[in-house]
This record gives structure tokens, C-alpha cells and sequence, in this order.
């Protein structure tokens, strides 16, 4: 059997080369203070937000001799505290002491070419030290004083709402849409699976997914595609200028884009890559 080597987050800056560096490793004198270290710092009046820095430091000490949560398990949470507390994304940025940016962006999009490099993401790490530590701290924690919101509306009565059985959204618009229904209705991840007959579990997986067309294959996407236009005729929102145009081809199976995962014949001197089409659709473009 093949032999793997299993790196922690911070060694992996060490070992990832230069020219992978993205914009969100290109650190200022500042910031590469704040990534040394690994601790997650805020820098400004709410920094009493991680406690004192002996308890910091011990934490993170354990911290380090712990298993790596996956990047998948931290983000999943991440997005739980926005559905279930009702948090925005801001609130979360201050609690874990990460600044927006292209660093948080790249990990909760998670847009990787190698999934591995997201260990080296200055988010994931504060992301995943506050999960650890608010695990060790128990009712001491910072969300353990949180009570959940309550002022999200009940969801409406969808089952009389037809529609044509087809798909209109990709999976990443899908994902885009729940997260909103989440964030304003009493719904969570396990009711939906109920709702439309789906396992909880490849519901959880879906969302976890990543990419315009990722999880496109799971049995529950056009399920998931389904209520999410149900929730738009039910509450009465317009279609958008992509949906109209794609209304306007007339399709039998309406045409969402390309996942670039096809074989294509093409000429000598020509490239294939990804692109947007009039309407915002991805596709493969010959040049």
C-alpha cells in the first residue's frame, strides 16, 4: 500500500512552492507577524475576543498535537453558525479574527486546484483554532453564550406549488440559493432532507461541495433544485435575466453550462478554457 505523508497547516507553508503562492500568502510585514505565530489576533478593540494570550497559548499548543480538521468540516461549520445562529458573515470574520479578504474568500468558496492547499489558508487555520477552542472551552466559549436567533420566518406552504419538473440552476447556484433560505426561513440542512425525500447525509455532502458544477452527480441536486423554485414561485421573486434567456431557448433539458470534464477534438494550436457566456454561463471556449 502506497505511503502518505500526513502534514499539519503550518508546516505546509514550508513546503508549498513559491509559485503556488496565491494573492491571499502574499503577506504584508503585518500579516506575516499574525501567520508565524498562527494565532489567530484581532488586531483592534475586540481583540479581548480570543481570551488572554497565556490561555491562547496553551490552547494552541494542544491545538498543534491535535488531527487537522478537514477544510470541508471547517467550512461546513463556518456556514451552520450563519443557518443555525444566525450569524453574518462579518460577525463570524470577528470572532475567529480574520480580516475580509481574498483569504476568507478563497477558503469558504473553495476553489482549489489541490484540495491540500486550503491547510495553508490563513482563514482555515483561525477558523479551525476558534472551533477548538470554543470545543475546549465548552460554556465557557464565545458561542456557548449565543442564544439562537428566533426571528426567521416560517417557511411557506409549498405543497401546492407545480412546477415543470426541469432544472434551472447549477449546483454552486443551488447552494447560493439555500443559503439565503436558510438564512431567513425555520429550515435546517436535516428538515429540507425531509421535505424532499433526501438522505440527510448527501444533503450535508452537497453543500459541502465546492465548484459550479460540484456535486452535480449526487441523487439529491435536482431534488434540491426543485424546492429552490418552488421557495421562488412561492414567494413571488422574478426570474432573472439568466433564467429568462435560458426560458427563451425552449430547451426539452435546459442548457446550465459546462463542467469542463468532457473530451474534446481540437487542432493543432488551439486551447481550450473556461468561460462565461452572455449570460453568465460557464463554458469551454476553443481559442
Amino acid at each position: 500500500m502506497a505511503q502518505h505523508n500526513i502534514y499539519r497547516p503550518w508546516q505546509l507553508d514550508e513546503l508549498t512552492p513559491i509559485k503556488t503562492a496565491s494573492a491571499e500568502q502574499t503577506a504584508t510585514p503585518e500579516k506575516v507577524a499574525l501567520t508565524q505565530s498562527g494565532l489567530p489576533r484581532v488586531e483592534d478593540e475586540d481583540s479581548d475576543l480570543l481570551g488572554s494570550d497565556d490561555e491562547d497559548e496553551e490552547l494552541y499548543e494542544e491545538f498543534r498535537q491535535t488531527p487537522a480538521a478537514t477544510p470541508n468540516s471547517v467550512r461546513s461549520r463556518m456556514r451552520k453558525l450563519i443557518t443555525e445562529k444566525g450569524l453574518k458573515v462579518k460577525d463570524i470574520q470577528a470572532l475567529i479574527g480574520e480580516r475580509p479578504g481574498p483569504a476568507w474568500n478563497k477558503f469558504m468558496n473553495g476553489k482549489y486546484k489541490d484540495q491540500s492547499w486550503a491547510y495553508s489558508n490563513d482563514a482555515y487555520r483561525k477558523a479551525a483554532f476558534f472551533l477548538f477552542k470554543e470545543k475546549r472551552l465548552g460554556k465557557g466559549g464565545r458561542l456557548a453564550g449565543m442564544a439562537k436567533k428566533d426571528t426567521k420566518m416560517d417557511l411557506p406552504d409549498l405543497s401546492q406549488v407545480l412546477t415543470d419538473g426541469k432544472t434551472y440552476l447549477t449546483p454552486t447556484e443551488c447552494r447560493r440559493s439555500l443559503l439565503g433560505i436558510f438564512k431567513k426561513y425555520s429550515l435546517t440542512q436535516s428538515k429540507l432532507a425531509r421535505m424532499i425525500s433526501q438522505n440527510a447525509v448527501m444533503v450535508g455532502r452537497f453543500m459541502t461541495d465546492s465548484g459550479e458544477f460540484g456535486g452535480s452527480e449526487k441523487s439529491c441536486y435536482h431534488a434540491i433544485a426543485d424546492f429552490c423554485e418552488k421557495m421562488r414561485i412561492a414567494t413571488g421573486a422574478k426570474k432573472s435575466r439568466k433564467r429568462l434567456a435560458i426560458d427563451a431557448e425552449g430547451r426539452d433539458c435546459p442548457y446550465l453550462g459546462d463542467d469542463g470534464k468532457r473530451r474534446y477534438v481540437v487542432t493543432a494550436g488551439t486551447n481550450l478554457l473556461l468561460a462565461r457566456d452572455a449570460i453568465g454561463r460557464q463554458i469551454v471556449r476553443c481559442q
